[in-house]
């Protein structure tokens, strides 16, 4: 995209879908957020369907931990076995212990998108991305901005064949502060308020 003038986002712009990346990105006032659908299949790639990040002023508070170590081991088998590369190291859920696994079949599917309006939406179902252990009927992850309130909705709809553990995962760079009802995400005297 940085090589092709006629794909840049203008620099007015506020939201935009990258279609053939699958990337959804929105940012208002202080908030900013990015979420991918795509597939876990790519060559170098990461176990990621669904995540999303979310900086706060300019700084990643709910983040991936980004590209680990180039080691042997990181290019081999045991690629997935490393935090940075595997779904441990995303915002994504885990689903009957279970954590989103490699290949192309693993993708997001019936993706939805909408960028018109005060409310932005990515949405996305993400039940293959799992497998058949999960013992999942679907999973879908929608996440709206809202820029008149200035806020990130983030809800996970999940369908299972008998009842079952349903896990989020969130990834932050420093110490996620925990009371009761809500998560403060910080980096760098900025914040991210998660209320559940």
């Amino acid at each position: 995209a940085w090589t092709q003038d006629n794909v840049l986002i203008p620099s007015d712009s506020k939201v935009a879908w990258l279609d053939k990346a699958q990337w959804f990105l929105s940012s208002q006032q202080s908030l900013a957020l990015a979420a991918k659908g795509g597939h876990n299949g790519q060559g170098h790639g990461h176990n990621d369907c669904g995540s999303f990040i979310v900086f706060s002023n300019g700084e990643c508070c709910i983040c991936d931990p980004g590209a680990g170590q180039y080691t042997a081991d990181y290019f081999s088998r045991r690629r997935y076995e490393f935090l940075t590369t595997s779904a441990r190291g995303h915002n994504v859920p885990v689903v009957n212990g279970c954590i989103q696994s490699f290949g192309a079949s693993c993708e997001a599917q019936d993706i939805k998108v909408s960028t018109d309006g005060a409310v932005r939406t990515f949405s996305a179902e993400l039940s293959a991305c799992y497998g058949a252990v999960a013992d999942l009927d679907s999973l879908v992850r929608s996440i709206s901005h809202d820029t008149h309130t200035n806020t990130i909705t983030l809800r996970d709809h999940v369908l299972f064949h008998e009842p079952g553990v349903f896990c989020e995962n969130f990834c932050a760079r420093e110490e996620i502060l925990l009371s009761e009802g809500k998560a403060v995400f910080a980096r760098n005297g900025q914040s991210v308020v998660l209320h559940f």
